[in-house]
């Protein structure tokens, strides 16, 4: 409450020093899994288990739950309350796993039924006629993924928007107009999913890097922590 009510701008020093104090914590494995599948629709690897007392199945909540500062209940009864560099791993398997499926379902959706992508096609590229389009849709993943509230004209979408173009632009280079590349690259349809060869087209080279920026989004410090 102090903090809020001061009119006193600080330092450079001073603001590098408070830039971890807060309130936010770490996701517990669970929370993190529940919100991955509020935001694309699905959890990493969810499925149902029939041989398990809970037949509901992620594998942030089950194969991967200790490696991410879970408890078993037995010989770990502490939750981590600090990312590990085991832990940084699987979130980042995590977001791997599922940032390139949910943009693919997510567009395979009718435009009213989209969880992300309400206001955007695959074929909107950067540039003149493109940027306001991108920077409107940045700013919503924005909102839903990191809670953040920006304007068009702020440093921090800026810096997304520079981001997704030089994404977009290494794509173009490569001239691949598919979502997946090679076997490096992973993009299975969730369970009760399918993708077509036509869902996977990405003629703009845009599919991708969306893919890459939800990927971006999802190894963010404050989609990690609340």
């Amino acid at each position: 409450f102090r903090g809020e009510g001061t009119n006193s701008a600080l330092s450079t020093d001073r603001n590098i020093s408070l830039s971890s104090v807060g309130v936010d914590r770490l996701l517990t494995p669970e929370e993190l899994a529940l919100k991955t599948k509020a935001l694309v629709g699905f959890a990493w690897g969810e499925g149902i288990d029939s041989n398990s007392f809970d037949p509901r199945y992620d594998h942030l909540s089950d194969k991967f739950k200790t490696y991410y500062g879970g408890i078993d209940s037995y010989g770990i009864t502490k939750r981590s309350k600090e990312i590990t560099a085991l832990m940084s791993n699987v979130a980042l398997a995590n977001a791997l796993e599922v940032s390139c499926p949910a943009v693919v379902a997510d567009f395979k959706r009718t435009e009213s039924e989209r969880l992300i992508f309400n206001d955007i096609d695959i074929l909107t590229t950067p540039g003149a006629a493109g940027e306001t389009a991108i920077k409107i849709q940045l700013q919503k993943m924005h909102s839903l993924f990191l809670g953040e509230s920006l304007s068009l004209n702020s440093e921090a979408l800026k810096d997304s928007y520079d981001v997704l173009v030089g994404l977009w632009q290494t794509r173009s280079d490569a001239g691949t107009p598919n979502v997946e590349v090679g076997n490096d690259e992973s993009c299975s349809a969730p369970s009760g999913i399918s993708f077509t060869n036509d869902d996977m087209a990405d003629p703009q080279y845009m599919l991708a890097t969306w893919a890459r920026m939800t990927l971006y989004f999802m190894t963010d410090y404050k989609f990690l922590h609340e």
